[in-house]
């Protein structure tokens, strides 16, 4: 139907019903219809005159009737009140008021009534013929019978792209009751249920990790697709349904919730202070620059040796800067000590996070020289400039696998580490060198969710080192946070921890990530199934689970996340200067024999997994 065919049936049925209404309110308001026509005349032309006129200029024409709601019948009942007002103070003027206040109510009910009426009753109307059209649906459950599930149920009435079985909700004060005539059931009929869903959509935002996890996996084991809404305002933006639904991802459900930062320690040394983060543009480092931002320092200096990454981190920051911050973007290595030099003495900074580092544990063991001696010979010289150009505070972001190194990426964080130690205790300028040891970020680079993410996108299979494999998960707002936050704990030669809550079997991780993405395990009890996952062995170097203490002793500290390893203090006996001399002369001549001999000397309980000749042979 055109639009202008519409509005004349809309005009045409609201003229009806006001000569309706009129016609009623009077025969209501005499009992009888012997009241002299020529006396009533005028309150039928007047209100059809006055009634059409308003209804057109304030927009009633102009709402689409299969999203009418409570809102719109609202809007009618105030525009009927107008009207009636309208029509009484003509007659008032021309001094024809035959009716009292009573005959006035009366019309103003039954108009509201009428006109109200029939729109529900076309919308309703238009909603069947749509899903009449409609051959197949999706048969959707709510889980979730508070605010958001009702505005939800009402978007899938108007949608017509789903059919609505039931609401699920924990609330036991809820069962055996319904919503606009859907009932509501306790979780556990979902099982029951389950062959008559196609999805089940979770529509409780506010719910922490731990409880999305917890229904997610019930839902998962009834064999049924999930997705979610990612907040009650996108729901009440009035979006299209299939817009507003979001699958469930697993980074939802890793991790845990954060608890806001104590505003004791996210600022103090960061305001009005020259800043240093060192690879700015990775996973830990974009996020401390991002962090910072908000924290109104007076300058910030990126360094990274990848262009890409520098670009896009320094384009966002430059995005979000709203209080002029100075933004310094420096392309260069952190073991070219001469630009380090010249970036400290140029730019008199107050505080470095050192985050650039090779951190793939698989591509350090097959490199071992570039890796190491990046690794470390990059703390070492911005520890030597921080002693130098009189910083306050160095941070080193370290790992759980500096804790009994296996692999030669963690045997850097530990003699980085060492170092840190080392120049914490022979200060004479009162910088506060501290390291923050955590596990696995969500997101970063080197993590296995992205590994897996790629893996099923490609149809399998997902490789597995080990079925006993754990591993604990942050995310990186969440670490980043309590990096700036352990900062201000320093006292000098602090290693500190962060609490990285339960471990994860990445088994498990792999199965339900291929479950969320729609996909089910092939094995030989489902060899029909879409993804196989392959255990595939422990890679040279890799642990079974990872620690974040040496001796199992912690001191507690300000805030309830971060923590101090109580661990023995630095070898006397290392003469670390001469070390790192040796150290250093043996990377630079790529003699990769001598940098591991070293390596052990100073790091005696790596358990290395290198073959010393043959690397020293290939090198």
């Amino acid at each position: 139907m055109s639009l202008i065919a519409r509005k004349l049936l809309l005009i045409i049925i609201d003229s009806f019903f006001i000569i309706i209404s009129i016609f009623l309110s009077l025969y209501l308001f005499t009992k009888n219809l012997s009241v002299d026509i020529s006396d009533t005349n005028w309150v039928y032309i007047r209100a059809l005159f006055i009634g059409i006129s308003l209804y057109a200029s304030t927009g009633q024409y102009k709402a689409i009737t299969r999203y009418l709601g409570s809102i719109g019948l609202y809007k009618i009942a105030i525009r009927n009140i107008a009207l009636v007002f309208l029509v009484f103070l003509t007659g008032v003027y021309t001094e024809k008021t035959l009716f009292n206040q009573i005959f006035w109510i009366e019309f103003w009910l039954l108009l509201t009534c009428f006109t109200g009426s029939v729109r529900f009753i076309l919308r309703d109307l238009l909603l069947l013929i749509k899903k009449s059209s409609i051959k197949t649906k999706k048969r959707v459950i709510i889980y979730g019978a508070g605010e958001a599930g009702i505005q939800l149920a009402a978007s899938i009435r108007v949608s017509s792209e789903f059919g609505m079985v039931c609401f699920l909700d924990k609330n036991p004060n809820l069962w055996g009751r319904n919503l606009n005539g859907i009932q509501i059931n306790p979780p556990h009929f979902l099982k029951a249920l389950s062959s008559k869903v196609d999805i089940v959509l979770l529509a409780i935002p506010s719910l922490n990790k731990e409880s999305r996890s917890e229904i997610v996996q019930q839902i998962q084991n009834c064999g049924l697709a999930i997705q979610q809404i990612p907040s009650f305002k996108k729901i009440a933006s009035g979006e299209n349904i299939t817009d507003i639904l979001k699958p469930v991802v697993i980074e939802d459900l890793l991790g845990r919730d954060l608890i806001p930062p104590d505003k004791s320690l996210l600022g103090p040394g960061i305001i009005n202070s020259n800043i240093c983060v060192t690879g700015a543009g990775g996973s830990i480092g974009s996020g401390l620059c991002r962090q910072i931002l908000k924290l109104n320092p007076k300058k910030i200096i990126l360094i990274d040796n990848c262009e890409f990454n520098l670009f896009k981190i320094n384009l966002e920051l430059k995005k979000e800067n709203k209080t002029n911050v100075e933004i310094i973007e420096i392309l260069g290595s952190t073991t070219d000590f001469l630009l380090i030099n010249e970036i400290f003495k140029k730019h008199s900074i107050n505080i470095i996070f050192h985050a650039s580092a090779y951190k793939h544990v698989g591509l350090v063991e097959k490199n071992p020289l570039n890796g190491l001696s990046n690794n470390i010979l990059s703390t070492f010289y911005l520890c030597k400039a921080a002693e130098e150009f009189k910083v306050e505070k160095f941070v080193l972001i370290s790992s759980d696998k500096a804790v009994r190194p296996t692999n030669a990426m963690g045997a850097s964080k530990r003699f980085s580490e060492i170092i840190c130690k080392y120049f914490a205790k022979s200060s004479k300028n009162n910088c506060k060198y501290s390291m923050v040891r955590f596990g696995n970020v969500l997101g970063s680079s080197g993590s296995v969710v992205p590994l897996f993410k790629s893996q099923i996108k490609a149809g399998g299979p997902i490789t597995v080192t080990d079925k006993k494999v754990i591993r604990y998960f942050m995310t990186i707002e969440e670490a980043v946070q309590l990096v700036i936050q352990s900062s201000v704990l320093s006292t000098g030669g602090d290693i500190f921890l962060l609490d990285m809550g339960k471990p994860v079997s990445i088994y498990d991780l792999a199965k339900q990530m291929i479950k969320l993405s729609g996909k089910t395990i092939k094995n030989s009890s489902h060899p029909d199934g879409n993804i196989e996952i392959k255990i595939v062995g422990l890679k040279p170097g890799e642990k079974l689970y990872e620690e974040l203490l040496v001796n199992k002793k912690t001191l507690p500290t300000k805030h309830k996340r971060i923590f101090i390893a109580d661990e023995e203090d630095l070898d006397s006996n290392l003469n670390m200067s001469l070390i790192m001399d040796e150290f250093e002369s043996a990377a630079l001549r790529r003699e990769t024999n001598k940098v591991l001999n070293i390596m052990k000397k100073v790091i005696p309980e790596w358990e290395n997994s290198l073959d010393l000749n043959k690397k020293a042979s290939q090198n």
